[in-house]
């Protein structure tokens, strides 16, 4: 499944190359933000694909996709606080932006920003652990028995910056970019809280306002062609 996805996306890129003044590729590093924080989340691996389309002088319009697996999703909206990752997924992230370049000879700096959406591709897998841990009051404990949740798209926005080289009709950069993109979880189910066995009660999860927070930044590697 997650084949086919890239190859669909791949060809919408090509496509839309055909028109482009320039087409790359990156390999970066994604920190997210329950990472650097504290918070328990892990760095992953970012690949991506790109085409750039030119608007004259040194503005252009990249537009593009990048896969990674995120093990580090946070939640805010919800009626508890996330203080450790709640869900992990497949993340594919599309984006347009509006970019501007300063040519200094060979060398040259970027930066850029726009709008992205994201895809949790397959299953969103939720950390019932941590959830519990998190709903359950000092002192007690929390066991899940219900969980429910939407996979849907998320939106926000991206930002960032690069600095690199140029020989002939190749770049190659260092690249900086920081997203925070949201999606709707609309959370429902049911756990039990407690002291311990024979002393708990049932409660209700009902957080139609939670969040799934795709938010961090990307540290890499990026080339590109001119044609």
């Amino acid at each position: 499944m997650k084949k086919s996805i890239i190859l669909i996306i791949f060809i919408i890129l090509v496509s839309t190359g055909l028109f482009a003044a320039e087409a790359g590729t990156g390999f970066s590093i994604f920190f997210p933000e329950s990472f650097y924080e504290g918070n328990g989340g892990t760095v992953s691996v970012e690949n991506g694909l790109s085409t750039s389309i030119g608007l004259g002088g040194m503005l252009s319009v990249p537009i593009g996709f990048s896969y990674n697996k995120i093990q580090g999703y946070m939640v805010e909206g919800a009626s508890v606080k996330s203080t450790k990752p709640w869900f992990m997924g497949d993340s594919f992230m599309g984006y347009v932006m509006l970019k501007g370049t300063l040519p200094l000879g060979p060398v040259f700096f970027e930066i850029y920003g726009g709008g992205g959406v994201n895809w949790n591709a397959g299953n969103l897998t939720a950390f019932e652990g941590n959830i519990a841990k998190d709903l359950a009051p000092e002192g007690e404990y929390a066991v899940i028995t219900d969980l429910n949740y939407d996979n849907s798209f998320g939106y926000g926005w991206l930002a960032g910056a690069s600095f690199g080289v140029t020989i002939s009709k190749i770049s190659i950069s260092v690249d900086f970019l920081y997203r925070d993109i949201q999606s709707d979880l609309n959370m429902t189910g049911t756990y039990d809280v407690g002291t311990g066995p024979g002393d708990y009660t049932s409660e209700v999860i009902g957080d139609s306002d939670a969040k799934l927070i795709i938010r961090g930044f990307t540290i890499g590697l990026g080339g590109s062609f001119a044609f």
